[in-house]
């Protein structure tokens, strides 16, 4: 079992989006979501939608995706960049857990592309130590100036990185 990056082509405003559509056949889908106010019939509403439409992780293995993915044409698999055969891209169950631990943790997560990662400002190397399923994970402190928390980024290699916010009792410098 691995974690799949796949592909959403369905429009942003369409009413059945891949991620609803895998959910429904009972696979475990992971889309990055955040709040928007959006205008429905003259009214301003607060909903929830994907910061990259395109963008999904789904939880199994190739045997049950094929089907998915062969009889819904705007569903794809990612690929991983600079092979010359199609392999899709997974990420491992372990990092991939982090990353959704580190989304949940706040009401409205602050997510970063890869482009975006080089104007940010990095300090000292820490290990988190604490109970939950970032123990042991070894990351950068994010220096923001005049910034009293204490914040990290957790990050999918190549895809997408989200701000983590730590009490300084979890926090070990290396």
């Amino acid at each position: 079992m691995h974690w799949y990056c796949l592909r959403d082509l369905t429009r942003p405003n369409a009413k059945r989006p891949g991620y609803e559509l895998l959910r429904e056949a009972g696979l475990e889908v992971f889309t990055p979501m955040r709040w928007t106010v959006v205008t429905c019939q003259g009214r301003k509403v607060k909903r929830q939608q994907p910061v990259l439409h395109d963008l999904l992780f789904v939880r199994g293995t190739r045997e049950q995706l094929d089907p998915y993915i062969a009889e819904t044409p705007t569903l794809q698999y990612r690929y991983v960049k600079g092979r010359p055969y199609r392999d899709p891209l997974t990420i491992d169950t372990a990092e991939m857990d982090r990353f959704i631990a580190a989304s949940q943790q706040s009401k409205e997560p602050r997510y970063y592309l890869p482009e975006e990662l080089g104007t940010l400002h990095f300090g000292k190397r820490i290990r988190i130590i604490s109970d939950d399923i970032l123990n042991g994970y070894e990351a950068e402190l994010l220096s923001i100036r005049g910034g009293r928390k204490k914040k990290i980024l957790v990050r999918l290699p190549g895809l997408l990185a989200v701000e983590y916010e730590l009490h300084p009792s979890f926090i070990e410098f290396l």
